[in-house]
């Protein structure tokens, strides 16, 4: 049954990985805990539970956005889907609520806030409830890198409906937070699947920020013709970024939550809907974006914890094919957010945990290891092979040894009795012509000068190296550089320090192809997949809904390949399942007969 609901409905021939067991388990009325990659599949493993079981499946979801472009889906797969949220009017409202007490609908989903009252709790107590599906998981721990009290009470399920399943799904989560999630929710007979983090078609390349505009406009002409997003940590920055990419021609939208709603669901529908539309946006853009043809992420500054930066980049390449995650950091990244960390109403323990995350983000950017590697290591995940599709698997960076110079600026702060920030440090081992030094008498120094042989840019890179291995620490009142204990294991006892020196700049062409195969490989007719992207655009104008809802590239790509002649030709499409080719089988079969 479950196999011919995947093909009818959904139009796939088989199931991913763990997908067909955690259906089964579900079934078998058992909890289940599933860790599983962006773009791996994860909404089907509830999905297809909900058509097989009696009764309505409640999912909990996060936002309103994600909610609806779920229930768009499902409806264009011919699935009743619903969801009840504080967007809808009145009347709207009161028709799902009969539509669910009539038992016609297969799932709803709510937001945690929504489940969180004694009316909705009501309203279930009166339907039959086949599973409740938690997704975006990681919200119900303490520890989670995107907490919500409101997840909190979602404990409360296991004690009013002790017999119904219940299936959390994440795509982030280390293993205190999975812990964490089996414990606030009361899990009984679950079993925890965790597919691979290894996300084999993304290219990372991690670079310090040099000349910022300069860094991220390269990114954008290098793909110019794809569609990709652009992170920054700021609205006046994404303004800034998106104003000056737009002058030079380039096409690309803003998205920020302090945009008008107009505007930014406009532009939201232009992302969806279009191939090769650039966005630039804050992370409140982000979830629920399920778009399988971003062919790049790029972060114009620094994710604040390794998970923010997994789902994030995770974003791109969903589709399988070959795809790029470029990060541009600095030190500035890592200060603004331990200032605001700092300034927050978090307890000491939160801090800490905080603290430890974003300094480990910065030491990830700096590394010269696999950085794969890095990513499966810090999840629980253990692979020894090198990646080969990251920046250090591809020797786009050489590790140069600094520990002279490490020696140098570390003496020099010392001297400065911790009372300078960098750029004085670096002005004094460069005998940098100054009032200033004179004035101190520091130009008197026996570290005065000695470090003429190197550029100031090169200092800084040295100096963002001591300070993210922890040799060194900014006061932050002054932002004046003081030395840790540790400091004495490269002064007195010559530990070796190392820096990252860039040498290819065209890292990304060499990448080598893992995964699955590049769609783009196949042997398609090129003027066909054109009509066939036009015939999509104008339906998904028409439906209001997401291109990839009515077929995906690599569907369309197989379309144009195999080129059918029939309905039940077309039934064989990856991609297109019963509901799809009653809907937009006509219309694609005389677009490929003309």
């Amino acid at each position: 049954m479950i196999h011919q609901i995947l093909k009818e409905k959904f139009g796939f021939d088989t199931f991913r990985g763990d997908q067909e067991d955690i259906v089964n388990n579900l079934i078998a009325n058992n909890d289940a805990l599933v860790l599983m990659p962006t773009g791996g599949g994860k909404s089907l493993c509830y999905q297809i539970p909900a058509l097989c079981m009696e009764g309505v499946a409640i999912v909990i979801s996060p936002l309103i956005s994600l909610m609806q472009n779920q229930v768009s889906a499902l409806k264009l797969n011919g699935i009743k889907a619903e969801s009840l949220n504080s967007s809808l009017n009145s009347e709207t409202y009161r028709e799902i609520i009969e539509e669910l007490k009539e038992g016609s609908l297969d799932l709803l989903y709510l937001s945690p806030e929504g489940l969180n009252t004694s009316a909705a709790w009501t309203l279930l107590d009166s339907v039959k409830i086949s599973l409740f599906a938690i997704d975006e998981a990681h919200c119900v721990s303490q520890w989670g890198h995107d907490f919500r009290k409101d997840y909190l009470n979602l404990g409360s399920i296991r004690e009013r409906y002790k017999d119904t399943p219940i299936i959390a799904l994440t795509a982030t989560a280390d293993l205190q937070v999975r812990e964490d999630i089996i414990r606030q929710l009361k899990f009984k007979d679950f079993k925890t699947y965790t597919s691979s983090f290894n996300r084999e078609n993304i290219y990372y390349k991690m670079a310090p920020k040099r000349n910022g505009y300069a860094q991220v406009k390269d990114v954008v002409m290098k793909h110019r013709d794809d569609c990709g997003i652009i992170y920054c940590p700021t609205v006046k920055k994404v303004e800034s970024l998106c104003s000056k990419l737009q002058s030079e021609g380039l096409n690309v939208i803003k998205y920020h939550g302090q945009m008008k709603n107009e505007e930014r669901s406009f532009n939201l529908k232009r992302f969806e809907q279009e191939d090769n539309v650039i966005v630039v946006a804050t992370i409140a853009f982000g979830m629920g974006i399920d778009k399988p043809n971003v062919r790049f992420v790029c972060h114009n500054g620094m994710s604040k914890n390794i998970e923010n930066f997994y789902q994030e980049s995770g974003r791109a390449g969903r589709d399988g094919d070959k795809s790029f995650s470029y990060v541009f950091y600095g030190l500035d990244d890592l200060m603004t957010y331990k200032r605001f960390i700092d300034q927050s109403q978090m307890n000491k323990a939160h801090k800490k945990n905080a603290n430890d995350k974003i300094s480990f983000m910065y030491k990830f950017c700096e590394s010269e290891k696999c950085k794969t590697n890095i990513i499966l290591k810090y999840f629980g995940e253990i692979q020894d092979e090198e990646c080969g599709h990251c920046d250090s698997c591809l020797d786009e960076y050489q590790r140069h040894e600094v520990t002279v110079e490490a020696q140098k600026f570390l003496s020099c702060v010392y001297r400065l009795n911790n009372r300078f920030g960098a750029s004085y440090v670096i002005d004094v081992l460069r005998a940098t012509k100054s009032k200033r030094i004179t004035a101190f008498g520091h130009n008197k120094l026996s570290v005065y000068g000695i470090g003429q042989d190197l550029s100031k840019s090169d200092w800084l890179s040295i100096n963002e190296k001591l300070l993210s291995i922890g040799y060194l620490k900014i006061e932050p009142e002054y932002k004046t550089l003081t030395l840790t204990e540790l400091a004495a294991q490269v002064l007195k006892n010559g530990e070796k320090v190392f820096v990252r020196r860039e040498i290819i700049q065209e890292g990304h062409k060499r990448v080598k192809s893992h995964g699955s195969k590049n769609s783009k490989e196949v042997d398609y007719d090129e003027t066909l997949l054109a009509e066939l992207k036009k015939y999509r655009l104008a339906m998904a104008k028409e439906l209001s809904v997401a291109s990839y809802m009515i077929a995906t590239n690599a569907t369309l790509i197989n379309l144009a390949a195999v080129k059918p002649k029939t309905q039940e030709d077309l039934l064989l499409v990856n991609g297109i399942g019963k509901k799809k080719a009653e809907a937009f089988g006509e219309d694609f079969l005389n677009i490929i007969n003309h």
